[in-house]
């Protein structure tokens, strides 16, 4: 799409107005010298700045911080009212770069009001203070590092009032506490280990609103069974549960023990359990399938490894489709 535009912007006037509206609606990531570059152009021409929704900075290439860089950034930022998605990665090895990048978004956040924000950056008093100045953010995306907060990471409780989405990435559950408690998330995407599935799932119970749609990404070797176990002993109405496993441990005939646990949600529509190397044939699919909506009679979609799908079509009837 971007390649596509770039040569409508020299053919005249009314290709300029129609290309640029559309080619400057979106910034992606553009590595650091076309984004420096981009936020120039951005800097002199008032009639594109109006068109910028969404717009991501990845500095994690550049090594050490860049005065000039954030200036223009904050020069940017403060250009666009109408910026609703903002997406920020920076490098973990180089922590430094934090306190410049995020004196520059707390500098320039009154100029505009998120929806979505994704950020990979360090929890502290700076990052505490943004989040508490976008109170119409939706969506949050959070990655790294796992440490948990500094002690002045302090959110008001009034902050992001509106929050319906969570995604976690290497953030621990102390952090992830800190955000949910007394706040309507509804929508979680964890990536976990076995030790943290427990902290994490607390957190959750923080919300002041019932998880609906839970994602879990499970990094070390764990049981589908007692994933499953722990999730409805503390969230029974949810309405979709996917489950990730890299390094799962059971086999298909241990899939059937998760009927127990199954029996208790109360809402639960779809279903999904998904790993590289656990092998089911379609006897063994549709029996499971079969067997995990006689414990939960809410499912009407059920996703088996290897991107087998089987949708409820009436009664206890299942058919196949082939996702992968």
């Amino acid at each position: 799409m971007l390649n596509a535009l770039l040569p409508l912007l020299r053919v005249c006037s009314v290709f300029y107005t129609i290309a640029s509206r559309i080619l400057y609606r979106r910034i992606p990531d553009l590595g650091p010298v076309r984004l420096i570059k981009c936020l120039r152009v951005l800097l002199r021409k008032d009639s594109l700045v109006q068109h910028v929704r969404d717009l991501n900075i990845d500095i994690a290439p550049i090594s050490r911080p860049l005065r000039g860089l954030n200036d223009l950034l904050r020069r940017v930022l403060l250009r666009l009212p109408r910026l609703r998605r903002l997406t920020v990665e920076c490098r973990h090895a180089h922590p430094h770069h934090d306190p410049f990048l995020m004196a520059t978004l707390c500098a320039a956040s009154h100029a505009f009001s998120l929806r979505h924000l994704s950020v990979t950056l360090f929890p502290d008093e700076q990052l505490a203070s943004f989040l508490a100045s976008q109170p119409h953010i939706e969506e949050l995306v959070l990655r790294g590092p796992p440490a948990p907060p500094h002690a002045d990471f302090l959110l008001p409780c009034s902050a992001l009032p509106r929050l319906r989405s969570l995604r976690s990435v290497h953030t621990g559950p102390i952090l992830l506490q800190h955000i949910i408690s007394g706040r309507p998330v509804q929508d979680f995407f964890l990536v976990i280990s076995v030790a943290a599935l427990e902290p994490f799932l607390n957190a959750i119970a923080r919300s002041a609103m019932p998880a609906e749609r839970l994602t879990l990404m499970v990094l070390e070797k764990m049981s589908p069974n007692d994933v499953v176990r722990q999730v409805s002993e503390r969230m029974t109405s949810l309405v979709m549960l996917n489950m990730v496993f890299l390094q799962p441990q059971g086999s298909v005939d241990t899939l059937l023990d998760m009927r127990e646990p199954l029996k208790k949600f109360t809402a639960l529509r779809e279903l999904a359990l998904m790993t590289a190397n656990l092998k089911m044939d379609e006897e063994a699919q549709e029996k499971t399938a079969k067997a995990w909506h006689g414990s939960c009679p809410t499912l009407k979609s059920i996703m088996l490894p290897h991107g087998k799908a089987w949708f409820l079509i009436e009664g206890n009837t299942w058919t196949k489709a082939s996702l992968g």
